[in-house]
């Protein structure tokens, strides 16, 4: 899956560990903050920056206005931290423009405007402030506030990325792995080669960026290595990229490395531990997960047959849109397998399915409709259109009212 380029992928706020630590010139109540934020002191931090901010001092301003942003040493307050950060920007504070940009963005603490994020984040790109760079290239991306241009974009996602700036870095894999403003074929390349050129290059930047701790990059890498998509198949160093992400919780990475520990043959495989991360994913109500749970529980692979088991994991996986997840719902309540045999929900689930593209669903739907008593026909019709997805992650509204059998009935 590639990256997403949703406007909220945008909001850096920096830490105060990774702020401008000061200067030698730094006034005395600038490097008392510093002293007592090193000592765990926020309060005192805040008071001796605030001294300083009141007195002028720009890099005082700017960290008064991150403190009242992140709520360190008083409580959120969106309003002061923009107060304090256009005081800051407005002389030339790269990471209060920054900063500044991310509230306009978002209307945390001023009047929501695309226009003021663009122009604040176009003033700090022009410092070569790497997060400003990739927050306007998204900007360009999606044409919010700023013409849409895939050119600048790049251009700025690479200036970024070249500072090390572990999110530009994502982006730009993201659009070299997509081919997303790219042409396939050029310099004399064939559209194979220039595909294969791009690629290697979204590889090498998900690699810089998941050596940063980036956990969608990680992820990334870890799929492009698994299917061999950089030109070099490798399981063991796929495995590699895929734990790290799933141990930060990403539910698609903990579904692939569940996946890839039940079904390799190498000697990765650990399907007890395949298992686990399954769960994790699905119980973070992540559907692919939810259906994989659903599939080996119905085959008794990894875990004890089990079909109610499998049909409340794959019911829960066709609440939120799985339309694989959804026609084998159908075709459990078809043949009452795991839960009560109704033609009604079968019909139900296949028409939802059908409607999505899926072509089991598609001919289930068929099967059924050809030899049902229109009564109960135009029911079943009734709830499919009624059908809207739901995230869930415990318990089925399918399955609610239907009788659950035995571990192993047919």
């Amino acid at each position: 899956m590639s990256p997403s380029f949703a406007p909220r992928s945008i909001c850096v706020v920096l830490s105060l560990v990774s702020v401008l630590f000061g200067s030698g010139c730094a006034t005395s109540p600038v490097r008392a903050g510093w002293s007592s934020q090193e000592r765990g002191d926020d309060v005192g931090a805040l008071s001796a920056w605030t001294t300083a901010a009141t007195a002028g001092d720009m890099e005082a301003q700017f960290l008064v206005g991150l403190m009242h942003d992140e709520g360190r040493g008083t409580s959120v307050d969106r309003v002061q931290a923009a107060r304090w950060y256009e005081c800051a920007a407005g002389r030339g504070h790269a990471a209060a423009q920054n900063n500044l940009g991310n509230l306009y963005l978002s209307g945390q603490g001023v009047p929501r405007s695309l226009d003021q994020a663009a122009s604040w984040y176009q003033r700090a790109a022009e410092q070569d402030f790497a997060p400003a760079q990739s927050n306007l290239a998204v900007l360009h991306l999606s044409g919010q506030g700023v013409p849409k241009d895939l050119a600048r974009a790049r251009s700025l996602l690479l200036a970024s990325a070249e500072q090390g700036h572990a999110k530009a870095q994502r982006i730009l894999a993201g659009l070299e792995r997509t081919g997303l403003g790219t042409s396939e074929a050029s310099a004399g390349k064939s559209a194979a080669e220039s595909k294969q050129q791009r690629l290697a290059s979204a590889a090498k930047w998900y690699d810089c960026a998941a050596q940063q701790g980036d956990a969608q990059s990680q992820q990334y890498l870890g799929q492009m290595l698994l299917r061999g998509e950089a030109g070099t198949q490798d399981e063991g160093l796929a495995a590699h990229w895929l734990a790290l992400a799933a141990q930060q919780g990403l539910p698609m990475a903990q579904t692939d490395y569940g996946r890839l520990l039940i079904d390799s043959q190498s000697p990765l495989r650990d399907q007890d531990q395949g298992v686990q991360w399954l769960y994790r994913a699905a119980q973070q109500g992540f559907a692919p997960a939810q259906y994989d749970l659903g599939m080996l529980h119905a085959k008794g692979t990894a875990v004890p047959r089990n079909l109610p088991e499998a049909a409340r994991w794959i019911a829960l996986a066709a609440e939120q849109g799985l339309p694989i997840a959804q026609s084998k719902l159908g075709l459990l309540f078809e043949f009452g397998r795991g839960v009560e045999q109704s033609t009604i929900e079968a019909l139900r689930w296949y028409q939802i399915a059908a409607a999505r593209g899926d072509e089991s669903g598609q001919s289930g739907a068929r099967r059924l409709a050809s030899r049902m008593p229109f009564a109960e026909y135009k029911r079943a019709e009734q709830l499919a259109r009624e059908y809207r997805p739901r995230n869930t992650s415990q318990e089925s509204p399918a399955l609610a009212q239907a009788a659950v059998l035995g571990p192993n009935d047919p």
